[in-house]
């Protein structure tokens, strides 16, 4: 069983993957700014209702962002505490990413933003074709004018992100990237 967490953006979101890869079951809640005080209770509820027991965890996979600073820091925290604790690995997948995924329909593309402020956004380009997600542009901060013009001429959508699907981040355990929050 693999757990996944995000707490990137103002969504808090968890999952739980079997070893096989397929969904058990997911959480997202508007956190705001309080990831700090429902992470681990909804976590333990999650457990709870799913009858997952801590020791039939075999990795966790963190949302690294790009998003909020606190928010990260207490996503990753939490994550490397439960790996280390129950002796299991942690790994790390792009917060955009997993919020593209749930959006994205065979074959579609679109640039998924998050608010940076200041007129800007956090946005990568992503396509889904099948099971597979791709990255046609890594996230990056960038001005929202300058943006619309780059979608526009290209043709492609842009879509404001949503809370990040957890059980898609459980399920790039595969993948074992480093739990490195992406701070832009």
């Amino acid at each position: 069983m693999r757990l996944g967490i995000d707490t990137s953006g103002p969504w808090l979101s968890l999952g739980l993957v079997h070893g096989t890869g397929a969904p058990l079951h997911s959480v997202q809640l508007m956190a705001g700014r309080r990831h700090a005080e429902l992470l681990l209770p909804e976590l333990e509820a999650l457990m709870k209702r799913t009858r997952v027991r801590k020791d039939q965890l075999t990795g966790v996979v963190t949302g690294t962002g790009p998003g909020s600073y606190t928010g990260l820091r207490v996503g990753l925290a939490a994550a490397a505490g439960i790996a280390r604790g129950l002796g299991i690995p942690h790994y790390g997948a792009d917060s955009l990413a997993a919020a593209a995924w749930p959006l994205l329909a065979e074959g579609a593309a679109a640039w998924i933003t998050v608010d940076a402020r200041r007129g800007n956004v956090y946005a990568g380009c992503y396509s889904r074709t099948g099971n597979e997600l791709v990255t046609v542009a890594a996230p990056a901060k960038v001005p929202l004018a300058e943006l619309t013009g780059r979608a526009s001429d290209a043709g492609i959508p842009i879509v404001r992100a949503g809370p990040a699907d957890a059980t898609w981040l459980a399920m790039r355990a595969a993948a074992g990237q480093p739990p490195d929050a992406v701070y832009l």
